[in-house]
């Protein structure tokens, strides 16, 4: 994730295409910046959870998997110059791809859940720390959650057709956008700035890695 962040800042200033107005380095910068800290931080977290180990070292690992998978579908995207979110597209790749990327945030989740659970029962160093890892996880688990509620309103979104970085239509089916369509949004977050977002929950209740925080 950190050759990532490097690949992809150098990215934003090199490659000048773009997909809804940012650059196609964009969304691959964030995640990858987005899973650098939340990674390190569980990196440090799950050694000191004394029970369970050999469980809590699988649990890391698969977080760890699922991870590379979705962020690598979406910086293989980027470097193809299309979209890797709600893409509906037809090619072979995009199509296995998408699969693949659709069951990722089950593993990430998944994961987050049980270190969150197994923080429960143990501490970590006093009582102020292990409450606020206790506060802060649970916090990323319910910014995961909440990210949900894009998929069902993405379920009842009609499909509408944008342009790949060559100009080339693409048909996106739903998006995070309510009242307005996706693109042309804040700086950074691109959080859109004429309607509602709904990826504002999940992303303020926790900085969390989560396929549709960025």
């Amino acid at each position: 994730m950190s050759a990532l962040v490097v690949v992809a800042s150098v990215g934003l200033f090199a490659d000048g295409r773009q997909l809804l107005q940012e650059s196609v380095w964009a969304k691959p910068l964030k995640f990858g910046a987005s899973f650098v800290m939340y990674g390190a931080t569980l990196a440090w977290l799950i050694p000191k959870l004394r029970r369970a180990r050999r469980t809590m070292w699988f649990v890391g690992t698969v977080f760890a998997v699922a991870g590379l998978i979705d962020v690598g579908f979406i910086a293989v995207q980027a470097a193809r110059g299309t979209f890797s979110h709600f893409n509906a597209g037809t090619d072979t790749f995009n199509l296995i791809g998408q699969r693949i990327f659709s069951t990722g945030v089950f593993g990430l989740f998944g994961a987050s859940l049980i270190v969150a659970v197994m923080l429960l029962f143990q501490r970590v160093g006093d009582a102020a720390l292990t409450w606020a890892l206790r506060a802060g996880l649970g916090l990323a688990v319910l910014g995961m959650a909440l990210a949900s509620f894009i998929t069902g309103w993405t379920s009842l979104a009609a499909p509408r057709t944008v342009q790949d970085a060559y100009g080339s239509p693409v048909t996106l089916v739903g998006g995070h956008g309510v009242g307005a369509p996706d693109g042309g949004g804040m700086p950074i977050t691109n959080w859109s700035t004429t309607g509602g977002d709904l990826r504002v929950p999940p992303t303020s209740s926790a900085c969390t890695p989560s396929r549709y925080s960025c």
